[in-house]
């Protein structure tokens, strides 16, 4: 098939020197993505099991606030209140609203 607007001669030739192509060297292997690059280090090994556990506490987050309103309310404050402030002032929040020690710390 010849398409009629298309010359029949190259509108440019290239010229290539015949030995500089003998000298060149194999071309390296492409990169590997950063992501598997990543996951070969310690790092990216411990955040593999991070990455599978945090689905599984936005759940839980979500189950405890449709059962419990209130609580879902302090913690969210508290974690506000530890972000912004800092954990004195989220520690004596969560001791205001009325929850134990040990669930406060945690």
């Amino acid at each position: 098939m010849r398409f009629p607007f298309l010359p029949v001669q190259p509108l440019y030739t290239v010229f290539v020197d015949e030995e500089e192509t003998k000298l060149e060297t194999a071309p390296e292997r492409p990169p590997q993505p950063a992501w598997r690059q990543l996951f070969k280090t310690t790092e990216g090994r411990i955040l593999l099991p991070v990455i599978a556990i945090a689905p599984v506490g936005l759940i839980v987050m979500v189950l405890v606030a449709i059962w419990s309103p209130k609580t879902t309310h302090i913690t969210g404050a508290m974690a506000f209140f530890n972000i912004i402030f800092g954990r004195a002032v989220s520690i004596s929040i969560g001791h205001a609203g009325g929850f134990d020690h040990s669930l406060v710390i945690r």
